[in-house]
C-alpha cells in the first residue's frame, strides 16, 4: 500500500452516525466498507459515502473514479465482498 491509503467506515463504534443526504435518514446499506485509493481524502470520503451506497452504486463508483484502487463491503448479513 505505498503511496495510497485504505479507510474504513461502519457502525460498530460510533453508531448510527452517517446520515444519506438524498433522503436525510440513517439508513445504511453495509455494516462496514473499506476503500482503497491513492489519496487518503478520498479513500475516507468515499468509505463514508459507502455506507449508503447500494452495491450498482457502488460498482459504478469503482468503474469510474480515478484513482480507486479497491473496494470492499461486509454486508448486513455479515458476508465480505470484494466489489468489481
Amino acid at each position: 500500500m505505498l503511496n495510497s491509503s485504505l479507510s474504513a467506515s461502519g457502525k460498530a463504534y460510533q453508531g448510527d452516525h452517517i446520515i444519506d443526504p438524498r433522503n436525510k435518514k440513517r439508513e445504511y446499506k453495509h455494516m462496514r466498507v473499506w476503500i482503497h485509493h491513492e489519496q487518503a481524502s478520498y479513500s475516507d470520503a468515499l468509505a463514508t459515502a459507502g455506507m449508503t451506497m447500494d452495491i450498482n452504486e457502488l460498482r459504478k463508483l469503482k468503474n469510474n473514479c480515478e484513482g480507486l484502487i479497491a473496494i470492499w463491503i461486509l454486508g448486513l448479513e455479515s458476508q465480505l465482498e470484494e466489489i468489481k
